[in-house]
């Protein structure tokens, strides 16, 4: 079994809820299992929580990164797509 991890590009785009602005950032994807597609990180991972989207966000919108935001109601991702404009995954409010 060839576990070797690759990475594919993609393109987040993210919301922030308590004042509907909207950033989208390039990312990568990794996946090191054959049955493993990069997205559960921003599902059920540690990219699903709000400390981890809060940076994210700030980081795109060239803000100052936030000391704690830890929870799951302050961030939205729209959608996450691939190179080919394919979208992996999204979130309703």
């Amino acid at each position: 079994m060839n576990n070797q991890m690759k990475s594919i590009p993609v393109r987040v785009s993210i919301t922030r809820l308590s004042d509907s602005k909207t950033v989208e950032f390039e990312q990568e994807l990794y996946q090191d299992l054959p049955d493993y597609d990069g997205i559960y990180i921003w599902e059920d991972g540690n990219y699903s929580c709000d400390c981890n989207r809060a940076l994210f966000f700030a980081r795109a919108a060239s803000e100052d990164e936030p000391n704690e935001t830890c929870g799951h109601r302050q961030y939205k991702v729209n959608w996450i797509k691939n190179s080919m404009g394919e979208v992996l995954c999204s979130e309703s409010a």
